[in-house]
């Protein structure tokens, strides 16, 4: 199957782009999809969530996360 992007935009912030990030991918991962998280956001909640996610369930080689902001965390937070 080929893969597809999905993605969560919108210039206002608190519109909840980071909340139905985290939703859509814990269900596609529920759902047996690999996962590949990329934020964008300075501010980075993203990242801190995978970060979180990874201390309390442990590594899922399923799920990836990166950053493309300078302003983010690093780009693996596994190391």
């Amino acid at each position: 199957m080929a893969g597809r992007i999905i993605t969560v935009a919108q210039q206002k912030g608190g519109s909840g782009k980071t909340t139905l990030t985290i939703h859509l991918a814990i269900e596609l991962r529920a759902r047996g999809h690999s996962v590949a998280l990329i934020d964008t956001d300075p501010q980075g909640s993203l990242g801190r969530w995978f970060v979180e996610r990874l201390r309390q369930r442990g590594d899922d080689e399923a799920m990836e996360f990166s950053t493309s902001s300078a302003w983010g965390r690093a780009t693996n937070p596994r190391s």
